[in-house]
């Protein structure tokens, strides 16, 4: 029995912009209204220096106030384990932001606009995590923790990214949907090969955008990879 509705399987289950239609994106944590959902840009807020160019239609933050907003949602986070079901961050995310999502028990969703993410081994702790997007995450060499998410649905990835080896996605016995897309200002997303699709039978929707193979495939067996996953709906990729 599948997860996602047919609509989600012809199209992507993440849209281009992050965020709840119903929610506003907040700041700080006093923004918070106790709800299961949360969109959070808590970094790369607006300095000083700018207050005069937004004429007080947006808070402005010195470095100490920026350093200190950050902090507020990692101690959050970390401590209130059982708020929120899904995270949305549309600002860069630190490895510790990233951590301290992690201690979200309860977290079904994550959303990473782009980060500065090394270590996804946080993830181990998310058992009820179902969908899954990671921006551009230049210094992640390492995908394997990918492989405890039992449960995933959907993985995609948003982004140019600097590791190249998509084999632990194998693993992922329940995934329905798997996107794999370059950075939207152009450019490719790297992979070393496709054998990982051999494995992944139960995938019912597939994007791959701008991505360029290492290994370099015949017509032939690229078809044939494309009938290892008999239900997948082919959504526009570039490969096949």
């Amino acid at each position: 029995m599948t997860v996602l509705s047919e609509e989600y399987i012809r199209k992507t289950y993440f849209e281009i912009v992050g965020g709840f239609p119903s929610l506003p994106i907040i700041q700080e944590v006093q923004e918070y209204d106790g709800g299961p959902k949360a969109c959070i840009a808590c970094t790369q807020l607006p300095g000083k220096e700018l207050e005069q160019f937004y004429a007080g239609s947006r808070k402005c933050y010195t470095k100490k106030e920026q350093k200190a907003v950050l902090k507020e949602w990692v101690d959050f986070l970390s401590a209130k384990t059982d708020s929120l079901e899904a995270i949305h961050f549309n600002s860069f995310v630190p490895q510790e932001l990233f951590d301290a999502a992690c201690c979200q028990e309860n977290l079904t969703e994550l959303r990473v606009k782009w980060g500065g993410i090394k270590d996804l081994s946080g993830l181990k702790k998310l058992r009820k995590l179902r969908y899954l997007c990671l921006g551009s995450c230049r210094g992640l060499a390492d995908l394997s923790p990918l492989a405890e998410l039992k449960d995933l649905v959907v993985m995609d990835f948003a982004g140019k990214q600097s590791f190249t080896d998509y084999s632990a996605l194998a693993g992922l016995k329940n995934l329905e949907q798997l996107i794999i897309d370059g950075p939207f200002a152009g450019g490719y997303t790297v992979i070393d090969d496709l054998e990982f699709l051999r494995q992944m039978p139960q995938l019912r929707s597939l994007g791959l955008g701008a991505v360029s193979l290492k290994r370099k495939y015949s017509k032939e067996e690229l078809r044939d990879i494309l009938d290892s996953m008999p239900d997948v709906h082919e959504m526009g990729s570039r490969i096949f």
